[in-house]
C-alpha cells in the first residue's frame, strides 16, 4: 500500500541487490507477460506492479487515471524500493512510454533504463504512427487489432506471446487522453531526457514493421546515451516471444 492505494504486485531478489522497476504496457495491462524477467532476480531486486486501474489492482474513478498520476505512481515505488540509490527500469510498449516521461522528470533517480519498443514519444511519431496504421483511436476494436497483427511475425496475432490477468479498460480510455494537451497533440514524453546522464537501451522484435528497429532508431536520438538491440524473428511482444535472447540482452546492457 503506498499513498492509500493497495497495488497488486510482487518482488523477487535480494532486498540488498540492486533495484530494477518494471513498467508493464497497455494502458490497462498488466504485468503477467513480463514475469520472464524474475530471471534477472540473482542479481537485482525486481519489482514488479500493476499500474493503477489496471490488472489485478483495485478499480479507481477516472480522475486518478491520468498520465501525471501514473509518473507519481513510478515515484512511490522508487522511493519505497530504492530511497537512497538510483533505480533501474524497464518498460515494455506503454511502459517504456511512461518510463521515458519518468526519467524526463525524475533524471537524478533512474541509472538506466530498457525501452522495448516505446509507440510514440512525441507529436511527431505519434503522427507516423498514425500514417503507417490508419489509425488516430487505440480503443481496443476489431480495426484496431487488424492494424496491429503487423506487430508480430507473418503479420498474425496468433504470434504475439503473454497472457494477462485482466484489462483495465477505463485506464486504457482514459490515459492516452490525458497525454494531449489543449490543440490536440500529444505532449512531449521524453521532455528533458536529452539532459539526462544515465543509459538506455532501446530493444525491437526484428519482425515489427510498424514500430520496428527503424523506428526506434529515430526515438533513441533523443536520449544521449542510447543504444539499440534487435532480437531476432520476434516482434512486439519479444521479451515472451525469445525470452533467453531478450534476457540477454538485457543482462549485458545492466552490468555495462
Amino acid at each position: 500500500e503506498l499513498e492509500g492505494y493497495r497495488f497488486h504486485g510482487e518482488v523477487h531478489g535480494a532486498i540488498d541487490s540492486p533495484v530494477v522497476i518494471v513498467l508493464h504496457g497497455g494502458p490497462g495491462g498488466d504485468y503477467r507477460s513480463l514475469l520472464p524477467l524474475t530471471a534477472l532476480e540473482d542479481d537485482y531486486r525486481i519489482v514488479f506492479y500493476d499500474q493503477r486501474g489496471s490488472g489485478l489492482s483495485p478499480r479507481v474513478p477516472d480522475e486518478e487515471l491520468t498520465l501525471d498520476r501514473y509518473i507519481a505512481d513510478v515515484d512511490l515505488f522508487v522511493e519505497r524500493f530504492s530511497p537512497d540509490s538510483r533505480v533501474r527500469i524497464i518498460g515494455h510498449s506503454w511502459g517504456a512510454m511512461l518510463a521515458s516521461a519518468y526519467i524526463g522528470r525524475h533524471q537524478d533517480k533512474v541509472a538506466a533504463a530498457v525501452l522495448a519498443e516505446p509507440g510514440f514519444l512525441d507529436e511527431e511519431h505519434r503522427q507516423v504512427f498514425e500514417e503507417m496504421t490508419g489509425l488516430s483511436d487505440l480503443e481496443p476494436s476489431p480495426r484496431v487489432i487488424a492494424a496491429l497483427a503487423a506487430y508480430y511475425p507473418d503479420d498474425d496475432l496468433e504470434n504475439a506471446v503473454g497472457d494477462s490477468w485482466r484489462f483495465g479498460a477505463a485506464a486504457s480510455a482514459a490515459i492516452p487522453g490525458s497525454g494531449i494537451d489543449k490543440n490536440g497533440r500529444l505532449i512531449d514524453l521524453a521532455a528533458g531526457v536529452e539532459t539526462w546522464s544515465g543509459k538506455a537501451l532501446f530493444v525491437s522484435g526484428s519482425e515489427n514493421s510498424i514500430i520496428g528497429p527503424d523506428y526506434q532508431a529515430e526515438q533513441m536520438s533523443r536520449f544521449p546515451h542510447a543504444q539499440l538491440s534487435v532480437v531476432e524473428g520476434a516482434g512486439h511482444t519479444m521479451i515472451g516471444e525469445k525470452p533467453t535472447e531478450s534476457l540477454a540482452i538485457i543482462r549485458r546492457f545492466l552490468a555495462d
